[in-house]
């Protein structure tokens, strides 16, 4: 394929020739193996190509990086490959560099916890307590009924008769959710987590999440402590909450959870819990229309006309084509949680 610079000269077609323009630039880059290409066809065959590939295809000429920038991620929302791009799209008009950044690290709707069902034993998770008889995952759980078939696991976490606590700090740049996409787009935070007891002891579980900043500090948070008494357990149940309108800064999402059971028995006839989940929704999917938080943080921020500019410096401070994880990872981090 020959792509026709300003200037150049050749057969266009019939009744046609690069030397009838007046502005060489209002076509330059429209010419393919001779003949003009209008703009809307040249998206439609440019839509077919990777994210990376459009990277580089945005360097050919002004018109290209006009097609792309516009009209090309809008079309590859009806792709099959780009469908998590429908409904981001659906409402708000985002930069092209936001598309790009879904298409290539994919970080919607997706669980951003791993280990959620101790499949991998405790690999992933920081113990904070492991009193009594310590954790044990359990596959199928004792005493209980068995897990939600939506889990895809049969495994779960079971507690003690002191304190079993433990918690997963989630990096949100390292998941595909840089500051420019928290700062500006905001995204539903939604967390989740089932949780039941066993059917002849009573439990207690408790949830705590807590969005941070740079520095780790709380900019939001969410708990729940859940009483399970004797003779009523086994049932498995869910608890959701969605965060909403944090503010600019949330960095890090702290995920902690923990039980004991009420009766102070030997073994594991403590609270359990299984497929813990941390996902972020942007604005317009299904999950996320027609419903409300929980409890709203306090820290929102309600102004809907926020700018969403700032494109060339996003570009400039976050490299696109580095799939590596940020260098704040590897930094000793310091955590609070609940102890029960």
């Amino acid at each position: 394929m020959n792509v026709f610079a300003a200037g150049s000269s050749g057969d266009t077609g019939p009744g046609m020739h690069l030397s009838e323009y007046r502005n060489f630039e209002e076509i330059n880059g429209l010419f393919l193996d001779g003949k003009c290409i209008p703009e809307d066809i040249l998206g439609i065959l440019l839509s077919y190509l990777d994210s990376d590939s459009l990277l580089k295809c945005r360097l050919v000429c002004q018109i290209w990086k006009q097609v792309i920038d516009t009209d090309v991620w809008r079309l590859k929302i009806n792709n099959e490959t780009y469908r998590l791009l429908q409904t981001c799209a659906a409402r708000t008009k985002y930069p092209w560099i936001i598309y790009f950044w879904i298409c290539k690290r994919n970080p919607f709707w997706r669980n951003l916890l791993k280990n959620h069902c101790g499949q991998d034993d405790q690999e992933h998770w920081t113990i904070i307590t492991s009193g009594g008889n310590g954790w044990q995952v359990e596959d199928p759980p004792t005493g209980a009924d068995a897990l939600p078939r939506e889990l895809g696991y049969t495994s779960c976490f079971a507690t003690s008769y002191h304190s079993c606590s433990k918690e997963q700090l989630i990096d949100l740049y390292s998941e595909g959710c840089p500051p420019y996409i928290m700062d500006n787009l905001q995204p539903c935070i939604e967390v989740s987590e089932w949780y039941t007891g066993r059917f002849d002891c009573g439990s207690i579980y408790e949830l705590r999440v807590a969005l941070l900043n740079a520095k780790e500090d709380e900019v939001a948070d969410y708990s729940v402590r859940k009483t399970i008494k004797q003779w009523e357990g086994r049932q498995w149940k869910k608890v959701v909450h969605k965060f909403y309108n944090y503010g600019p800064g949330v960095r890090y999402i702290r995920f902690y959870h923990g039980g004991i059971d009420t009766q102070f028995w030997a073994g594991h006839y403590g609270s359990k819990m299984s497929g813990a989940c941390v996902k972020i929704v942007p604005e317009g999917s299904p999950e996320t229309d027609g419903t409300t938080s929980n409890s709203p943080s306090n820290n929102g921020d309600d102004d809907d006309d926020r700018d969403i500019g700032g494109v060339e410096n996003f570009y400039r401070n976050y490299d696109i084509d580095d799939d590596s994880s940020s260098s704040s990872q590897n930094e000793e981090r310091s955590s609070s949680c609940i102890v029960l």
